[in-house]
């Protein structure tokens, strides 16, 4: 997978009930920590705003693959950066299939 890019989009939204209230932060600041120990340079970690999905937070979408995870918790990071983005394997328990958008054919 080293010659795939990601980009991983943490919600980190404020606000009652919302990602960062669910974790969104630490969450973010954990995937930023485990990706430069790993030193996977195809992989960028960025805070999104709200995408309605606080349901299900924290959520964390993963580019180009369109994927989303939610109810994501600090110690499924190293499983997700492991799988995904190490093998392009995504962590089936945690794809939010509520979640998911359709792309265009």
């Amino acid at each position: 997978m080293e010659d795939k890019k990601f980009v991983v989009w943490v919600c980190t939204m404020d606000g009652r009930g919302r990602c960062g209230e669910k974790g969104g932060k630490v969450l973010l600041r954990t995937f930023e920590a485990e990706v430069n120990r790993r030193g996977l340079k195809g992989v960028i970690v960025t805070p999104m705003g709200c995408t309605d999905r606080h349901a299900h937070g924290p959520a964390v979408l993963v580019d180009p693959d369109g994927l989303w995870y939610c109810g994501v918790g600090k110690d499924d990071v190293p499983k997700i950066v492991d799988s995904h983005f190490c093998r392009g394997e995504p962590v089936e328990g945690l794809v939010c299939p509520q979640c998911q958008v359709s792309k265009p054919t």
